[in-house]
């Protein structure tokens, strides 16, 4: 089976099939009780969102800036949603550092629920040691978003009740998509919004569909294609279809 989905969100599948056991275990932002919303890599009051559905999407992210909260847009251009919230700017293709910053800086500020990750997480010491290298200012250096405005971001993501990362096209055809969503996950996790009301809620649906298609082979993660890609929750990469018919 070949679809578009290797081309924009696969990145985002395979993150979760890894973090929580799932292609199809996806977290979705608690937009209508969040006090704090960073979107990178999207324009949803023009495309929509990937993965979960916000009809109104500009109203919806609109109503948190109105009830005291903030919406920050990160994304090299100028969007319609900024309409909603707030606009920063960033270079094309370097949302990893940021991130990697983001993390780094809200580990520093001691915004980490160590309760909630000492239950039910592992491998924070290596997340720690992976991004302690990337400062505000490193990053501000190759993203060319300013340190000031990164740490201020930090520190009202660690304060308010109920703060939500989300990501979507514009980050996850970039060259490192699939890392950040990883790091994107992490920050949600660490800092205690995971399944959290505002944070990022992990919905079931009419049927638990994350449990089902861990029973089939086909939508697991598995290497058996000649050239070593993978085929990821049962799609073969669209970008080899024509070669792969030849």
């Amino acid at each position: 089976m070949y679809g578009t989905g290797t081309c924009d969100t696969m990145n985002k599948f395979r993150v979760n099939e890894e973090m929580y056991g799932s292609p199809m275990r996806l977290a979705h932002p608690d937009v209508d009780r969040s006090e704090l919303m960073v979107v990178l890599g999207a324009n949803p009051a023009v495309s929509g969102n990937t993965l979960y559905h916000l009809p109104r999407a500009r109203e919806r992210l609109g109503a948190i800036t109105a009830r005291g909260g903030r919406v920050v847009f990160v994304n090299p251009r100028r969007i319609e949603s900024a309409q909603a919230g707030e606009h920063v700017f960033i270079r094309p293709d370097t949302d990893l550092f940021f991130l990697a910053a983001y993390c780094n800086e809200l580990i520093r500020a001691g915004a980490v629920d160590r309760t909630r990750v000492d239950r039910f997480m592992s491998g924070y010491e290596a997340l720690a040691r992976a991004v302690a290298p990337w400062t505000a200012e490193r990053q501000a250096e190759v993203t060319g978003v300013p340190a000031t405005t990164l740490r201020e971001l930090v520190a009202r993501h660690a304060e308010a009740r109920g703060a939500a990362l989300y990501m979507a096209t514009g980050v996850n055809q970039g060259s490192t998509g699939t890392l950040c969503f990883w790091l994107l996950e992490c920050i949600n996790a660490i800092s205690g919004n995971l399944d959290r009301l505002g944070g990022t809620l992990m919905g079931q649906g009419l049927f638990d569909m994350a449990k089902e298609v861990t029973a089939d082979p086909q939508m697991m993660t598995r290497y058996d294609r000649d050239d070593g890609l993978p085929t990821v929750s049962g799609q073969q990469p669209a970008g080899m279809l024509a070669d792969d018919v030849l």
